[in-house]
């Protein structure tokens, strides 16, 4: 048991924290990386909001947009255009690295 925590370890990126992944329960660990990782722009927003414990309003006043451009967004009905700026702010906010976005650049782009 040890070892596969070792090797869970090395696989999680810090990122990964954010996600409320526990390290001491390598099955959840892998069954949540594997939700994760199928899950759309739309949903992972929404669930990287609910994680860091904002509320639609919050994250749209810390964006300088509306409540309802974050819900459109957080229902798939627009995709978000982001200033570099505000692209910072929502890493800040969610507790993600760019990397972390950049990883939805081709659904976003098919959008």
């Amino acid at each position: 048991m040890d070892q596969t925590k070792s090797t869970l370890n090395q696989k999680l990126q810090p990122s990964d924290k954010n996600l409320g992944y526990s390290y001491d329960n390598p099955m959840l660990v892998l069954l949540t990386m594997a939700l994760h990782e199928t899950m759309t722009y739309s949903e992972w927003l929404r669930f990287k909001r609910v994680r860091s414990q904002l509320c639609q309003e919050e994250l749209a006043e810390s964006l300088g947009v509306s409540k309802q451009t974050v819900s459109s967004w957080e229902t798939g009905r627009s995709i978000p255009k982001l200033t570099p700026l505000q692209t910072l702010i929502l890493c800040d906010k969610l507790g993600c690295s760019l990397s972390d976005l950049a990883g939805f650049e081709r659904e976003l782009k098919a959008s």
